[in-house]
């Protein structure tokens, strides 16, 4: 557990990802979500400590997680590329 390379780690992925269109406004009655209160805290948790220049999924992707800005960019390959997923990167 805490390994980068966990299974467990690719399941926070798509939570993630709800947060983050959660956050989009796709309903009016949807409660606001924000990445420093709601995904930011999971990020931290599940993903950041590899994914910091220098650390093993920041080499292998190039996927920063310092911040917003960093998240949006994505990875080397793209914005969450199949391909960064593919490396094994996250698990």
């Amino acid at each position: 557990m805490g390994d980068c390379h966990d299974l467990e780690t690719l399941v926070w992925l798509p939570v993630v990802a709800l947060a983050l269109l959660a956050a989009s406004g796709c309903e009016k009655s949807a409660p606001v979500v924000s990445y420093q209160g709601d995904v930011a805290p999971i990020l931290d948790k599940h993903c950041k400590s590899c994914h910091l220049p220098g650390q093993a999924g920041y080499v292998v992707s190039g996927f920063e997680l310092t911040g917003y800005e960093s998240l949006m960019k994505g990875t080397q390959f793209g914005r969450w590329s199949c391909l960064a997923i593919r490396s094994r990167a996250c698990w």
